[in-house]
């Protein structure tokens, strides 16, 4: 089973300080540059319209295609419970179309007992608890007519409500089949109450994977429930994440409004022409922060995380020439990102030395651990020197992909002060005799390093 990071919903991530040799302390101003970028076409000519053919540029025009029915799983401890489930259920949809809550077993649900740890939203432990118990299932399905889309949200609202008093009704939880999320039924009432709003925030997760390059992928589920298709990126610096799950948030939510691309191979995300809370409240505060909200993606059919081409095809989305530089530039300008903050330090500091010289050992000690790539779920930083243009030295945090030996390669996570020639996002390779300090992010969520960074920012 692949290990992935869950996220739901749009964050906001702040950038690493950065030290630079020197005896004052300069901080940046934000860069508000325009986030519109050219994307690279895709390998193939677009598609004609209304075909999802592998390795083409989507065609320009409507990109939703039929919406399945809506569908919940409900898993309950007994028969009994079940049953109490099923009458309240059916009152809900009493007088629906094509509507139906019936048994389906257990194992043919879509929870997994695995994922839990993942997919489980707020559970409590007696909640895990009743769920490794669960003996018995139902589903609530509700039909939606294909020509009538103006009904959708009629019908995932009801679709919600019919799991609701179900679960309610029988002391159970209740299953999305589209995420494989697992709701308790106060969590389900929080996450998705009476009248939610159909956005991005509430009906999609995005699966944040390493890739086998050391970076991550991100992968949407549940746009499918939506008739549209799953967004996936790859080729992401880990320390990119959160600001790029927020421009795949505002690509799920252009769709989910509008449904269709401007032009062949390209998609146009504008956070103003946003509708749905809370998307205009966020775009206040990105416009609040120097971002634009913008960004044009280029759009390819692909099979997404799965290599048979026979997947149901997704949206392979790139930012500009899909480099980390281009992410790195893009990912600034649409969030209005404040610059790095620039540390000046005296080389002869002795505090300083005596803390980066513990780093190095505790560094060294992690060497097996990384030879073979980076760890699922764990991130490595390292502060490498690099020389500038005025002849000084210029300290920086390197995102590690690879571990060879001496050489560690990545890309920098920092924009330069006064290096010309280099970018955020470029490849590096650094060598570990030089480094300054590190940063362990650990899977379990908790990290070690950093050091000098405290001391720097105290002093």
């Amino acid at each position: 089973m692949r290990i992935v990071v869950v996220i739901v919903g749009c964050g906001l991530a702040l950038a690493a300080c950065k030290s630079r040799d020197g005896a004052t302390r300069t901080t940046h101003a934000a860069r508000g540059a325009d986030a519109t970028t050219s994307p690279t076409p895709g390998p193939v000519a677009a598609s004609a319209p209304g075909q999802r053919t592998i390795g083409a540029r989507v065609a320009a025009g409507v990109v939703r295609g039929p919406v399945p029915a809506d569908e919940y799983h409900l898993l309950f401890a007994t028969v009994a419970d079940a049953d109490r489930a099923r009458d309240a259920s059916a009152r809900v949809l009493a007088g629906a179309g094509d509507a139906e809550v019936a048994p389906i077993a257990l194992a043919d649900t879509m929870f997994l007992p695995a994922a839990l740890p993942y997919r489980g939203v707020e559970l409590t432990d007696a909640d895990r608890a009743g769920l490794r118990a669960a003996t018995t299932a139902l589903r609530v399905t509700v039909g939606h007519a294909a020509s009538e889309p103006d009904h959708l949200a009629v019908d995932l609202h009801l679709a919600a409500a019919a799991a609701r008093a179900g679960a309610g009704a029988g002391h159970g939880w209740i299953v999305d089949p589209y995420t494989s999320q697992v709701f308790s039924v106060a969590s389900f009432d929080d996450k998705r109450p009476a009248g939610f709003a159909i956005g991005a925030h509430r009906m999609i997760i995005i699966d944040a994977v390493r890739d086998d390059g050391g970076g991550v992928f991100l992968e949407t589920f549940g746009m499918a429930r939506l008739g549209l298709p799953e967004l996936y990126i790859r080729g992401l610096p880990s320390s990119y994440r959160d600001d790029v799950v927020a421009i795949v948030n505002a690509a799920a939510q252009t769709l989910i409004e509008g449904g269709r691309l401007p032009r062949d191979g390209e998609l146009d995300v504008d956070t103003a022409h946003l509708a749905t809370e809370p998307w205009p409240t966020r775009h206040r505060e990105v416009v609040a922060a120097g971002g634009t909200g913008k960004v044009t993606l280029g759009a390819t059919w692909s099979a997404g995380d799965d290599d048979h081409h026979n997947a149901n095809p997704e949206i392979a989305l790139t930012i500009g020439d899909g480099s980390a530089v281009a992410v790195a530039d893009a990912r600034r300008a649409f969030l209005g990102l404040d610059a790095d903050e620039v540390i000046h330090a005296a080389r002869d500091d002795a505090e300083l030395a005596a803390a980066s010289e513990r780093a190095l050992v505790e560094l060294a000690k992690l060497a097996p651990r990384f030879a073979h790539g980076v760890p699922d779920l764990e991130q490595l930083m390292v502060k490498a020197p690099f020389a500038t243009d005025d002849g000084g030295v210029e300290w920086m945090w390197v995102e590690v992909h690879a571990w060879r030996g001496k050489r560690l390669s990545g890309v920098l996570a920092n924009q330069p002060f006064s290096i010309a020639a280099l970018k955020e996002g470029a490849e590096v390779v650094v060598d570990q005799d030089e480094l300054f300090d590190y940063t362990h992010r650990r899977a379990d969520g908790t990290s070690a390093g950093g050091e000098t960074n405290a001391i720097l920012e105290r002093q």
